[in-house]
């Protein structure tokens, strides 16, 4: 709430995102106190990857957090969103293929010149398409988060990017925008598009319900047999 006021008093900011992306599983008291001061969605990324891997499968990444429902009916429901990178269950960082950072040389060198004869970003680009055609099979909406970046990255952020503008321009050179819209975004952002699922309905279309969640993230396992 400190925070909050100070982010208020000197910026005129009210942040709406509760952003818990490396937070060990979270409880539902800590649901309402978000929605307490203020805001109005949860992203967070670790979880029990057995409950992850049932998500993915009802598709239900996104659920509407309504703790202690006996006292507080809906009054304190906020919009929670797990994040889903694909691969490794717990992971929020890139996807694979964009490893290439100051302190993350796992891609690197990340060859964006197309005359370089080892240039190959346009089949990275690919395979990042085909991969996002196998995560929306997961998603309950037609928007998909997807992160880039990790711990200590952008420490010189000019290069990270670069690659992503150049992922812009070759996703759209290879024509998978006509298919996929691909865009720089921002947690509000996102959240807002998938909150107007609901409200931009017409006819006979049946809105989105999000699954109603009461309970904790924990206990948490990253590992099979933790």
């Amino acid at each position: 709430m400190i925070g909050q006021q100070f982010l208020q008093r000197e910026f005129g900011l009210h942040p709406k995102v509760s952003w818990q992306i490396d937070a060990f599983g979270v409880s539902t008291g800590y649901a309402r106190l978000a929605r307490d001061v203020g805001f109005d969605g949860l992203f967070f990324s670790r979880m029990d990857i057995s409950e992850k891997k049932e998500l993915r499968k009802k598709h239900q990444k996104q659920q509407v957090w309504r703790p202690h429902e006996e006292n507080f009916g809906k009054q304190k429901d906020i919009l929670s969103v797990v994040i889903d990178q694909g691969g490794v269950l717990g992971s929020y960082c890139w996807p694979a293929g964009f490893w290439a950072d100051t302190n993350y040389m796992i891609d690197a060198p990340m060859v964006l010149n197309k005359n370089n004869p080892m240039y190959h970003f346009d089949k990275t680009v690919s395979a990042f398409y085909y991969g996002m055609l196998e995560h929306f099979e997961t998603e309950k909406t037609n928007h998909a988060f997807r992160l880039f970046g990790c711990d200590m990255a952008f420490v010189d952020a000019k290069i990270n990017y670069r690659i992503m503008d150049k992922l812009l321009e070759t996703w759209k050179e290879l024509g998978y925008n006509e298919d996929i819209e691909l865009r720089y975004s921002t947690p509000t952002q996102y959240l807002n598009s998938v909150a107007k699922v609901n409200t931009n309905k017409q006819g006979n279309e049946t809105a989105v319900n999000f699954a109603v969640r009461h309970d904790d993230t924990l206990p948490y396992a990253q590992n099979p047999n933790q």
